[in-house]
């Protein structure tokens, strides 16, 4: 409408006011889904091992370029002194230019994301048997589209990254692995800056560029749970605040109908068993077509017939947030049977760990450790003599 905000709520305030009044009447959670009381159980004293991990990025746009911080931080825990200690820490941090600039935001996130999974996977060794907490859901992180992206521009940008770095995807990935070993990541902006030069990048080479970087998440995520399943840790992707209708299929958020049906109580729901990219994307079997993945380096057959995962809700304590647990698995190697007791041990170890609110302390210790505060950015700013500088948004 023409006007103001103010404006605009007060018309609005009335028919705003009776669909959220509806919404809260009318929706009602599915009466089939299945809930299971958790008997109380504190954290704490058990010696489960182990690791938790997170990360942290900030873009800050100058008049001229954008600079890219990251973080991935990651630990491991061991048992001392009736409670746990960090055994072992890994961070994997980069500071850099986006260049081209072009979907800075998402390819920035990709930065962070491999960063995560290096730094997660540096850990590994010092938790066989144990637990590896991801803050997050694995779907979106590894069922989104490369920034840019169209079906149809799989080929054509897989073709211009050779005729440009004249290496084809399989000998990049196999670089960057090379530069991961000498402890760079992310690899991509490094291996592109060593065989082409800065002004020899235009605005279209974002599509092959960020193939590459797109490619580099892929591979180090499949790194992180191919190890993972062969030192017998079992990958959990937690969330915290989902916004997931994937069990009810409602308006509203799944814990939202979750809150309706168990208010204070622990419980956990059924799991739903996902297997491969077309599910984890909610499409049916078979029904994606195009080279949506790189072949390069076992991406598209890991992705689609290899990663599976069991998901689930949890409250882990009474009165406590509604979390949303994702339990990676090798579907090549699992049988019902055997994902059944996965499920089982996999929320029974979540409750013998320390938490603070319902909620995994090495996961908030994480996220402390791993989160880019304005202090960080300031020194960050400092330490490369740019904190004087205008940004891309200053107002006279």
């Amino acid at each position: 409408m023409r006007g103001s905000l103010v404006e605009a709520a007060r018309a609005k305030r009335e028919l705003i006011r009776l669909f959220i009044e509806r919404i809260r009447r009318g929706e009602r959670p599915a009466t089939n889904v299945r809930l299971y009381d958790l008997p109380p159980r504190g954290g704490g004293g058990r010696g489960i091992p182990h690791a938790a991990e997170d990360g942290g990025s900030r873009v800050e746009d100058f008049e001229a370029y954008t600079l890219y911080i990251a973080r991935g931080w990651a630990a491991s825990y061991e048992a001392a002194g009736g409670g746990y200690r960090v055994s072992f820490e890994a961070e994997y941090s980069d500071v850099g230019i986006v260049l081209p600039q072009a979907y800075s935001e998402e390819r920035v996130r990709l930065y962070r994301e491999t960063l995560e999974a290096l730094a997660a996977l540096e850990v590994l060794p010092r938790i066989g048997g144990g637990l590896l907490l991801w803050d997050g859901s694995l779907r979106p992180l590894v069922a989104k589209h490369r920034p840019g992206a169209s079906e149809a521009g799989m080929a054509e940008a897989a073709r211009i990254l050779r005729d440009r770095l004249r290496l084809d995807l399989e000998e990049a990935l196999g670089e960057l692995e090379k530069l991961w070993a000498q402890g760079e990541a992310p690899a991509s902006p490094g291996l592109i800056a060593s065989r082409l030069e800065v002004e020899a990048l235009g605005d279209r080479d974002y599509v092959w560029v960020a193939l590459l970087e797109w490619a580099e998440k892929l591979l180090a995520v499949k790194r992180l749970l191919e190890s993972a399943w062969r030192a017998g840790v079992t990958p959990l992707f937690i969330t915290k605040t989902s916004r997931s209708t994937s069990l009810f299929g409602g308006i509203l958020p799944d814990v939202y109908y979750l809150k309706r049906l168990r208010r204070f109580d622990p419980f956990r729901t059924e799991h739903r068993i996902l297997r491969g990219l077309e599910e984890f994307r909610g499409v049916e079997k078979g029904s994606l077509r195009g080279p949506l993945l790189p072949v390069e380096a076992g991406l598209d057959e890991f992705y689609r017939e290899r990663l599976g995962l069991a998901e689930l809700y949890v409250r882990l304590d009474a009165g406590a947030p509604i979390l949303k647990v994702e339990v990676a698995f090798d579907a090549g190697q699992a049988d019902p049977g055997r994902l059944e007791g996965l499920v089982e041990r996999s929320v029974e170890a979540l409750q013998g760990l320390p938490r603070a609110r319902g909620y995994p302390l090495g996961l908030s210790v994480a996220h402390r450790r791993a989160r880019l505060a304005g202090g960080d950015v300031e020194r960050i700013l400092a330490v490369l003599g740019l904190e004087l500088e205008r940004s891309g948004r200053w107002m006279l």
